[in-house]
């Protein structure tokens, strides 16, 4: 029973890893070879037109071009893509969330402190209200610069393609209209 169960639980993740791999991805390469990122369909991204239209959401793969906000983009017409990943936005919003509750207590503890005709209240007051201010900046600030930077990758700098695993065919000739000389064969 023992080795029954150890060969289902073998056979569940290899099956996820395979089915993992037939998801089409829009393939980065750094312009020169140097570094190489994949970002599977579905993923959140936000892409900057060569005209300045911008399109954000999750996109799909339509044969050699994406799909966002129901608009076929070609890959040649990307000026920029910015990629914000699951963990930045968590890490980020969980520190603005954080810090604003320190923020308010720092500013209500200082109002009430310069309200109050007590000289001990306005001096604790005066003391423990701008520690509070420093430590919501200290989350805030970082918080706030998570959640609005992302990966940019500029078309100057990077090459974009789309590889499919159940057309390899394809990913070599898509790859070879734009930069032939640093196609790197799977194989």
């Amino acid at each position: 029973m023992r080795a029954f169960s150890l060969i289902l639980i073998a056979f569940a993740f290899a099956l996820g890893c395979v089915a993992q791999n037939q998801v089409p991805e829009l393939y980065f390469e750094k312009r020169g070879g140097v570094r190489k990122k994949f970002l599977k369909e579905g993923s959140r991204v936000k892409v900057v037109m060569m005209d300045g239209t911008k399109y954000r959401g999750r996109f799909n793969v339509f044969e050699d071009k994406i799909v966002l906000e129901d608009q076929l983009i070609n890959l040649n017409q990307i000026d920029r893509i910015r990629i914000r990943n699951t963990e930045s936005i968590i890490i980020g919003a969980t520190m603005v969330v954080g810090g604003s509750p320190i923020l308010a207590t720092g500013g209500y503890v200082i109002a009430q402190s310069l309200l109050t005709n007590d000289e001990c209240a306005r001096s604790c007051g005066l003391l423990v209200g701008p520690p509070l201010l420093v430590a919501a900046g200290a989350l805030l600030i970082p918080g706030v610069f998570i959640l609005t930077l992302g990966l940019k990758h500029s078309h100057e700098d990077w090459v974009f393609s789309i590889r499919n695993p159940e057309k390899p065919e394809l990913n070599k000739a898509i790859h070879n209209m734009f930069a032939p000389e640093t196609y790197l064969d799977p194989e």
